[in-house]
């Protein structure tokens, strides 16, 4: 293997990942749950999450942008609307 190919291969588990993208391992968590975020792949090997870093670089690239407005539109562009929490029966 090269050492590039070594590099962008790397499995990093759900901390790593949480701590590359500065966010918290529950909001990945959370991500996972609900698909909200469809461009943030993992793998489910057993009961362990990895996440490649190609794909965590790949995920920060389409986030780029040069201002507020155009994040905002990638936001809603990427985001998958979370499910509505059913009202509490009583």
């Amino acid at each position: 293997m090269t050492a590039s190919f070594e590099n962008t291969s790397r499995l990093l588990n759900t901390a790593e990942a949480a701590s590359m993208l500065g966010l918290k391992p529950c909001t990945l968590a959370s991500w996972r749950e609900y698909g909200s975020q469809p461009d943030l792949v993992f793998f489910k090997l057993g009961k362990a999450v990895r996440y490649r870093l190609v794909d965590i670089e790949s995920f920060l690239a389409k986030r780029q942008a040069c201002n507020t407005v155009i994040a905002r539109r990638i936001d809603l562009e990427t985001r998958i609307p979370r499910r509505a929490k059913h009202p509490a029966s009583g």
